[in-house]
């Protein structure tokens, strides 16, 4: 399993997080960004991103389904530093280090990560149960605990919705590709506009019992 808490990224760089994980530009205007961000600020974030954030509280039982489903994301860990999960492939997502370096790590091992405090508080019972070491034992001390403590709260994940994004219009303006758009949206008006044009000329022509064809040339 690889150190996960060497991919985290320290809270003080969620600006880094989110315009990497949305591919906008830097937030640059003041804000207040304390050590724990709060969801006032992220929300903030979001509107100077033009793009929508979806705070989710992730529970033992959910833990894995989460990670999988709500990509692209960042969810805070118990260190307090956040993986931003870039996306996600069957059992595996890719996580997005600080300097932009993608790892693919399994979710079960992000999800092993979270559940270490409950694991802490049983220790003594899981490993009379289970053994101490293994990825058998550990899979199955994660079962028995979503069994014992599915609902309890782990973590908070903040999804990023890039549909609901107003973040193209700045991508097609950094890839040279509004202006474009727009000569191709006028031309597609100016065809139309020639099209309803002689639909008029020959309307008006056949109720008057004359059409000139050199008019439609």
């Amino acid at each position: 399993m690889k150190n996960l808490e060497s991919l985290c990224w320290p809270a003080d760089q969620l600006r880094e997080v989110v315009a990497l994980l949305s591919d906008t530009e830097v937030i640059t205007e003041a804000g207040s960004l304390s050590a724990t961000p709060s969801d006032q600020w992220i929300a903030w974030a979001a509107e100077r991103a033009g793009i929508s954030i979806e705070a989710v509280d992730v529970t033992v039982s959910d833990v894995q389904d989460a990670l999988s489903s709500y990509v692209p994301a960042f969810i805070e860990m118990p260190s307090g530093g956040f993986l931003a999960l870039e996306s996600s492939h069957k059992q595996h997502v890719t996580v997005v280090s600080p300097g932009g370096r993608r790892h693919r790590v399994l979710a079960e091992d992000i999800a092993q990560l979270l559940l270490v405090d409950i694991e802490a508080e049983h220790a003594e019972l899981l490993s009379n149960l289970f053994g101490k070491s293994g990825r058998s034992a550990s899979r199955a001390k994660r079962s028995f605990i979503r069994e014992v403590a599915g609902s309890r709260k782990i973590g908070r994940l903040y999804a990023i919705d890039l549909q609901d994004s107003e973040a193209l219009p700045t991508r097609l303006r950094d890839f040279g590709s509004a202006g474009r758009l727009l000569r191709l949206i006028l031309a597609y008006i100016g065809i139309q506009g020639a099209w309803i044009g002689s639909w008029i000329i020959i309307g008006a022509g056949a109720l008057l019992g004359t059409i000139d064809s050199g008019r439609l040339l």
